[in-house]
């Protein structure tokens, strides 16, 4: 009756796709439609915005009361929300030599997790290899470092509560 196929060949003129190959392309083609651009800010800042969605405002809320705090302390914001290929960044900042990479936790008041117990194992690997990568891309492996975590307590309509900076956390 009907032939075999041969390796490499399709099926009837229609092509195949693994269910990971559908799920590469349909995040490629997400990504495209909703590309992030970068805007510059004031202080010699730029940060990534990406397309307005409302579940996001809470962090984005959170993330502007840790800068806020932040500044206050004496950082001066290098970046925000930095991705590359091993993770993501919320904030790197640097008071005097040191270079400190913040990770920003938010929670409502009376989650049964505050923020910062929220910071998993995965998380923290994550972290660190981005920092590193961070690191090596703007030729900064001689700077001194460290990592903080802002934890930062909102209500449920999203207006922040508490901010809290937690120093030199153990990675």
């Amino acid at each position: 009756m009907g032939q075999q196929p041969t390796a490499g060949a399709t099926a009837g003129s229609h092509v195949l796709m693994t269910a990971r190959a559908l799920h590469h392309s349909l995040r490629r083609l997400y990504r495209w439609l909703f590309a992030e651009i970068e805007l510059p800010l004031a202080d010699g800042e730029w940060r990534r915005v990406a397309p307005p969605q409302a579940h996001f405002a809470r962090g984005e809320a959170a993330e502007e009361a840790a800068a806020a705090h932040l500044r206050q302390e004496g950082h001066r914001i290098l970046c925000r929300n930095r991705a590359n290929s091993c993770g993501e960044l919320d904030l790197v900042t640097r008071v005097g030599r040191v270079i400190v990479f913040v990770e920003v936790r938010s929670r409502t008041a009376g989650a049964p997790v505050p923020a910062h117990n929220s910071l998993t194992a995965r998380k923290r690997r994550a972290w660190r290899a981005a920092a590193t990568e961070f690191l090596r891309k703007h030729r900064l492996q001689g700077h001194p470092i460290r990592f903080d975590l802002v934890a930062v307590e909102t209500s449920s309509e999203g207006s922040v509560l508490s901010v809290r900076h937690y120093e030199n956390i153990a990675l």
